[in-house]
């Protein structure tokens, strides 16, 4: 179960930038290991099970980036975030495809950073409270995949979803044809409701419908000043 204090995986090649990152990330009790390549990343994680990672992508033929598929593969939950030289909108799409939870582009603020992580960890532990809720889902031609954060349409091949849409979906799921109150998915998904993340949650819920769009028998529709239902 994670706790307050985590054992994670900080991957940072600058090791001036690793080693103070480092030094931070103890000073609040957490156990890190520092890794200033991929290699040596794949080797601590033979070793050791890390509950949470920190990873730099920018390293030659896309490592970092399979690095990050390869830690969502084998958790669907752990809280990843990437912290990165490479700033384009498209490699922080990639990233978060790759199953990020979070991206924070260089040069960034040491209390940001601290602050963007301590939300991940605070939504991981929720996840943890609520592991005995369902993991996967039938949602009409769709199957969904909690854990993995895939959504199958019948005949197709599985479609990786972000850590948001896995999350919002999932609420959904859970109130398949009830009401989901705009106060509940935000508690769950974005840990508190503040005009900001109403809007971000808008916006996930756009995706979500255009994603689902390819089974006519499946909508989410808008509980106007209240919510929204999942209706299948």
């Amino acid at each position: 179960m994670i706790q307050n204090a985590v054992t994670m995986l900080l991957v940072e090649p600058d090791e001036n930038l690793g080693q103070l990152l480092k030094s931070y990330l103890e000073v609040q009790h957490h156990r890190v290991t520092l890794c200033k390549t991929v290699d040596e990343a794949f080797e601590a994680l033979k070793a050791k099970r890390f509950e949470a990672c920190l990873i730099e992508v920018n390293f030659p033929n896309e490592q970092g980036f399979r690095l990050v598929s390869h830690m969502r593969d084998r958790n669907g939950h752990v809280p990843i975030m990437i912290l990165s030289s490479l700033t384009s909108t498209e490699e922080v799409i990639k990233g978060l495809r790759a199953g990020a939870d979070d991206y924070l582009r260089k040069p960034f603020e040491v209390e940001e950073l601290m602050l963007r992580f301590s939300g991940l960890l605070r939504r991981a532990i929720r996840e943890d409270v609520n592991q005995d809720l369902p993991t996967s889902f039938e949602i009409g031609k769709f199957h969904f995949d909690v854990t993995r954060q895939q959504l199958t349409l019948a005949g197709n091949a599985p479609r990786r979803l972000t850590t948001k849409e896995s999350e919002l979906l999932r609420q959904l799921a859970i109130h398949k044809n009830e009401l989901l109150t705009r106060e509940h998915a935000l508690h769950m998904v974005w840990s508190e409701y503040n005009y900001s993340n109403a809007r971000s949650m808008d916006v996930y819920i756009t995706k979500l419908r255009k994603i689902l769009s390819d089974d006519p028998d499946v909508e989410i529709v808008n509980i106007r000043g209240q919510g929204f239902k999942l209706v299948v």
